[in-house]
């Protein structure tokens, strides 16, 4: 029995290191989605208002690739919380309770609104970029 434990052990270990890997593959896409935007922008301004189009589906492949490996890292903490459940650890389900905490509120309640927008807001911070290409490109047009 012992045996058994030990490995599922290793394997949790395992587990634990791809969703540290997959936060830094999330990070590296955020960090590098801010800096090539602001890059854009300034580069709009500066010669042409189509680069403002190209901000748009810039961030479009950005929020692609977010929501693709958020869904990696959401499965791997299942089985992380899975493994944990057999071995007698908690940290995993810990850290998802507390990140989604928000849903112990009403829907219509102010802190189900405010835990949902920080849980989710690089979701927001793509969509702003989007819409902000898509609002300099078009007042661009018309002067």
């Amino acid at each position: 029995m012992d045996k058994d434990i030990n490995k599922r052990f290793e394997e949790w270990k395992v587990v634990r290191a791809t969703i540290v890997e997959f936060d830094h593959i999330l990070s590296n896409i955020r960090s590098l989605d801010v800096t090539a935007t602001t890059i854009l922008l300034g580069a709009g301004f500066q010669y042409s208002n189509l680069i403002f189009l190209i901000v748009i589906v810039f961030n479009l492949a950005f929020l692609l690739l977010e929501i693709h490996y958020h869904k990696y890292l959401n499965t791997v903490a299942i089985y992380a919380q899975e493994i944990e459940d057999e071995i007698g650890l908690e940290l995993t389900k810990r850290m998802s309770l507390s990140r989604n905490k928000y849903k112990e509120h009403k829907k219509s309640s102010i802190d189900y609104f405010k835990g949902y927008f920080i849980a989710n807001v690089y979701y927001l911070i793509y969509l702003g970029f989007m819409f902000l290409g898509l609002y300099l490109f078009l007042g661009q047009i018309s002067l």
